[in-house]
């Protein structure tokens, strides 16, 4: 990887100095300006991403459209250091720096805000699959402990932005078609003003699946609004109704993934099949809030959230059947205030958040797909509150930033089948905090460090599993992370770049464990040691001409030394061996070109190293390689456009699985992906 790095740095450097003199003239000085300036919200302030001592991933909305409209998938993976699984469609995992060794599904370990709004309930899972692709317009991905503004948490935290500030008020319509059955419909009405205005979107997703046993039906409607008062005031608020359907077809063992990828999970002696039992989630959520925005005064303000949840979830398994109902509600106020001192300038924050939620499970023998006998009845409480401050000192080429967070979380545990049991896990209150610097070496040039302190304590669905015993023995799991990156841009602009290099230590580590009838299980493997690099340049080139240009080219990589530091399990040292589920090394590269001055192209290559499967490291997935590839012409006029797009997506025909489970019982590690696909659509839209 340093050798393909140096030959894109030669490479960009011998473009620009044979074109030196003819790229004066077509420089875009306006679009320089924008990608020298991108503007962030991580850790409370809107400031530079060069300019935030932290290690953020940002993912425009020009990002978003170079691939398909039906995930958000491939433009997260072609970030460093994050990677998205979708086991079968509908079912994601988010693993941040390794944080989805204890997530067997859904996002876990991740602290996730959708419009200021926690979309994590208070146990600290996320259905972040309950978002629609149009319900995201932007990303931000903050790596490693958020701790000093986002509470307890050591995997991660994620910001999602539903609002394109840049587009204005019209009606926009889609319809996309592709390979396994897939349709995707969107409409989208923007209605209203610079003081007033609301976002309407409805979104229609099926898919029947590359392999069988692994349809999927999505069904969003949601509405964004904004109201500013005078100037001082404004209120957002925000819903979301999502109704999602989709069958698991279950992993397969090494020989069943070699005879036929496309396969079920079949029957055998210690569980059915996942046709059997017709293995699927269906799920409803609705998601409610506002947030209130007032300026006091020239240097202070204050923003309040409020929100409530609700889930409803039935999920027969090859194991058991289970219907749940998890509302959740709590709130979150944050005080800013900012004032100059001298040529100094002080930013001080403080706030609290709380959430409070419940989980009603009962959980039957799944007699070909409907309840059977009732095995367990459990009522959960769960309970979390953070207060947290930070300040920040500008002061010459210094940013300064220091912060913590105060956490007390709690989870009360009843089964009411015979006999009754009850348990009360109150947590310790954890002190989380962080300490950031930044400095402006030369123009467009940023060094940071910082060190951050995370911690995570075991979820309700860890502390009793579905259908399993309770597990009162687990313990929260701590980290530390030092980090250290530079943030610039050279070549008069056209190089950007980001790199990181950090040491994260953890205690604790929760860790999951399969049995042969796909009951999970959770246990504390000691502690870990997780170093690694992550760097992302992209060249733009600025240059147009009337028959062929390119825009941008860019090169990112990641490389891991993840390993278990002290973990003994049973007769078995595992110390020094690699944490199961995270790549060593993974490449992601890409080029946009423009042809005839009308069609756009985006090429994506993806590199993911082979992966240990087990803690024991004696099985490896296969490293694979991804090439995709997307074209799009638009027609129309001011207010009226048409587009008009379609792509292929593992143009190798790459055999990979996209999602494997860890440390499963009878080697059970493989989700296969889907082999090469295509799609196409056109989205009509009149502003």
């Amino acid at each position: 990887m340093r050798y393909l790095f140096s030959l894109f740095l030669l490479f960009s450097v011998h473009i620009v100095s044979a074109q030196q003199d003819s790229t004066a003239t077509n420089i875009d000085t306006s679009l320089r300006n924008i990608l020298v300036s991108v503007m962030v919200t991580s850790y409370g302030m809107e400031r530079k991403i060069q300019e935030t001592p932290a290690a953020i991933n940002y993912i425009s909305p020009q990002q978003l459209d170079k691939y398909s409209n039906t995930s958000v998938l491939q433009a997260i993976n072609a970030t460093p250091g994050i990677r998205m699984e979708e086991r079968s469609p509908g079912s994601y995992r988010l693993n941040i720096r390794g944080s989805s060794l204890r997530s067997p599904f859904g996002v876990r370990n991740v602290k996730i805000y959708y419009n200021d709004i926690p979309l994590t309930d208070p146990s600290g899972f996320s259905y972040f699959n309950q978002l629609g692709f149009f319900n995201i317009a932007s990303l931000q991905l903050i790596k490693g402990p958020g701790s000093s503004l986002y509470g307890a948490g050591t995997g991660g935290v994620m910001l999602i932005n539903s609002i394109n500030k840049d587009t204005g008020d019209g009606v926009t319509l889609m319809y996309e078609a592709g390979s396994y059955g897939m349709q995707n419909i969107a409409a989208e009405v923007l209605l209203g003003n610079k003081e007033s205005r609301s976002i309407i979107r409805y979104q229609h997703q099926s898919i029947d699946g590359y392999r069988v046993q692994s349809a999927a039906e999505r069904n969003v409607i949601s509405w964004d609004g904004s109201i500013k008062s005078a100037g001082k005031a404004t209120i957002e608020t925000h819903f979301l109704y999502n109704n999602l359907n989709y069958q698991t077809p279950g992993a397969l063992t090494e020989t069943e993934y070699n005879a036929d990828p496309t396969a079920a999970r079949p029957h055998t002696a210690a569980a059915m099949g996942a046709i059997e039992s017709h293995a699927q989630i269906f799920q409803q959520n609705v998601l409610a809030g506002f947030s209130a925005s007032y300026q006091f005064n020239s240097v202070l303000r204050n923003t309040t959230t409020l929100y409530g949840s609700y889930t409803q979830l039935t999920n027969p398994t090859i194991r058991n059947y289970t219907r749940s109902n998890e509302p959740h509600f709590g709130g979150r106020t944050t005080f800013r205030y900012e004032r100059p001192i001298g040529k100094k300038r002080l930013t001080l924050l403080a706030g609290a958040e709380g959430q409070q939620g419940y989980v009603l499970a009962r959980t039957y023998t799944n007699s070909n797909g409907q309840p059977g006998i009732l095995q367990s009845d459990d009522e959960t409480k769960s309970t979390q509150a953070s207060g947290f401050g930070q300040a920040t000192l500008q002061t010459g080429k210094w940013i300064i930033e220091a912060g913590t967070s105060v956490n007390a979380s709690s989870v009360n545990i009843k089964r009411l089948t015979t006999p009754t049991i009850q348990q009360t896990r109150d947590y310790p209150i954890q002190v989380s905090p962080r300490l950031a610097a930044s400095y402006h070496v030369q123009k467009d040039m940023y060094l940071y460090a910082n060190i951050a302190k995370g911690f995570s304590p075991a979820a309700s669905t860890e502390l009793l599993p579905t259908g399993g015993t309770l597990n009162s023995n687990l313990s929260p799991e701590t980290g530390t992370n030092y980090e250290a990156g530079m943030k610039a841009t050279f070549l008069n602009s056209h190089l950007q770049y980001d790199g990181s290099i950090f040491c994260y230590t953890l205690q604790n580590a929760i860790v999951l464990r399969k049995d042969a009838a796909g009951g999970d299980e959770y246990i504390n493997a000691g502690s870990t040691r997780q170093y690694g690099f992550e760097q992302i340049a992209t060249y733009h080139f600025f240059y147009k001409n009337n028959v062929f240009s390119i825009a941008d080219v860019y090169l990112s990589t990641t490389v891991y030394d993840f390993r278990y530091h002290d973990f003994i399990q049973g007769t078995n040292d595992i110390s020094d061996k690699y944490l199961p589920g995270t790549a060593p090394n993974t490449v992601t590269a890409g080029a946009d070109f423009k042809v005839f001055n009308a069609i756009i192209i985006n090429t994506t290559y993806f590199f993911s190293d082979e992966i240990a499967l087990n803690d024991l490291n004696t099985v490896y997935s296969k490293a694979y390689h991804l090439l995709d590839i997307k074209g799009s012409y638009t027609i129309g006029r001011k207010k009226a456009s048409a587009k008009l797009f379609a792509g292929v997506n593992n143009m190798l025909s790459q055999k990979y699985s996209l999602g494997n489970d860890i440390n499963a019982a009878g080697g059970r590690y493989y989700n296969a992906a889907a082999g090469i696909n295509y799609y196409g659509g056109l989205i009509l839209s009149y502003k």
